[in-house]
């Protein structure tokens, strides 16, 4: 899962590339897993004339199930629950799902494909 990540979609209105760190999870304190460098996630959304970074947030790898990352960005005026699913073709699914502070902003969900470059 981790890695550069780029929309199958080269049109794509929403995210336009990924990148993506899994950290390795091989030390416990207190009987929790600690990750060294910590799962994070950074994405790009479409905008011009250059992409939008989002920046990074920490990212938790569920560990009952390796294959999904989750994480939540918190940009003030809207929060997005971020769900990272690795394919069994090797490509990845984000789902996005945009929460609004505005009450008269419709929240939406957003869902790409990302593969390697």
């Amino acid at each position: 899962m981790s890695g550069q990540w780029v929309s199958v979609n080269p049109a794509t209105r929403g995210l336009t590339k990924a990148t993506v760190t899994v950290g390795c999870c091989d030390q416990v304190q207190n009987g929790v897993p600690v990750c060294s460098p910590p799962d994070s996630v950074r994405l790009f959304g479409r905008c011009h004339p250059t992409d939008c970074d989002w920046g990074s947030v920490t990212g938790h790898l569920h560990s009952q199930d390796r294959r999904r990352l989750t994480a939540v960005y918190n940009q003030g005026f809207a929060k997005r629950s971020v769900r990272i699913d690795s394919l069994t073709n090797g490509d990845l699914r984000i789902r996005v799902f945009t929460d609004f502070v505005d009450p008269h902003r419709r929240d939406y969900n957003l869902t790409e494909i990302m593969r390697h470059p």
